[in-house]
């Protein structure tokens, strides 16, 4: 098999979930950050009348809440900032227990007018629970000044 990384991946594999062994590759190569940069720099110099953008840090990437939001501020926080542009930041956080990382590495670049923090509803789908349970179960808002960030709840 091809060797990507330290990554060996088997045909059984690559037939199951082509994605996952190239996981760890996409987020530590310095070329795919680049490109990630250069395409949110691009997109935002190209469409003037875009009114923002959002990403997320948790599904799919690997690492600790700090590594995955220095992904974050080195590809999507940069572009924008290099652009020009001052234009709200969507950071959706599904299933992602980071508030302190985000805080810290993402939310400080921003004017609290201008950044969201987006959550699922019920971490699943809209009528899967009659309350939220995202705080109860992830300690979704850790470190997060709650009277100065928006909350966008996603259903």
């Amino acid at each position: 098999p091809e060797q990507v990384g330290d990554f060996a991946p088997d045909a059984a594999d690559r037939s199951r979930r082509i994605g996952f062994p190239l996981n760890r590759f996409r987020q530590n190569s310095e070329l795919v950050k680049r490109y990630i940069h250069e395409m949110v720099l691009q997109l935002l110099l190209t469409y003037p009348d875009l009114k923002g953008l959002g990403t997320s840090a948790s599904e799919w990437m690997d690492g600790d809440g700090y590594d995955r939001e220095r992904w974050i501020y080195d590809t999507y926080v940069q572009a924008i900032r290099q652009s020009g542009r001052d234009i709200p930041f969507i950071h959706r956080t599904n299933t992602q227990s980071a508030g302190k990382e985000i805080k810290d590495v993402v939310l400080k670049h921003f004017e609290p007018s201008r950044f969201y923090i987006s959550w699922k509803y019920s971490n699943a789908h809209a009528y899967s629970h009659p309350r939220p349970q995202f705080e109860s179960l992830w300690n979704a808002w850790e470190g997060i000044d709650l009277d100065r960030t928006q909350i966008l709840f996603t259903v």
